[in-house]
């Protein structure tokens, strides 16, 4: 379960890294499949986990959410609805930023 937590992780960068060098457009389609086969993996994991364990416990509540927002991010970079405050700089100095853009994706 911790390998495929770091692989959201290593999602996550190679979404920002494309987004940043306008390569996400083409990437896209690859990153949306490989974030569901995740999913799909993601859930066969939490099927099988030691519910007792309470990193387990944590891993399984945030995964699903780090799954969540690597999808919006691309949907929202390839629909081109990046007026977000965060979508407006590459470093913020505190989670306004990241707070107001879940918000807004969640709605």
């Amino acid at each position: 379960m911790a390998d495929l937590s770091l692989v959201m992780d290593a999602f996550h960068i190679v979404i920002g890294s494309a987004r940043l060098t306008c390569t996400l457009p083409p990437l896209a389609p690859k990153a949306l499949r490989a974030i569901s086969r995740w999913q799909g993996l993601w859930d066969i994991a939490v099927a099988t986990a030691d519910k007792e364990d309470p990193v387990v416990s944590v891993m399984t509540k945030h995964g699903t959410e780090m799954c969540w927002l690597a999808r919006k991010l691309v949907e929202v970079s390839v629909e081109g609805k990046e007026d977000a405050a965060y979508f407006q700089g590459v470093a913020h100095k505190s989670l306004v930023e990241v707070h107001g853009l879940v918000r807004d994706l969640g709605s």
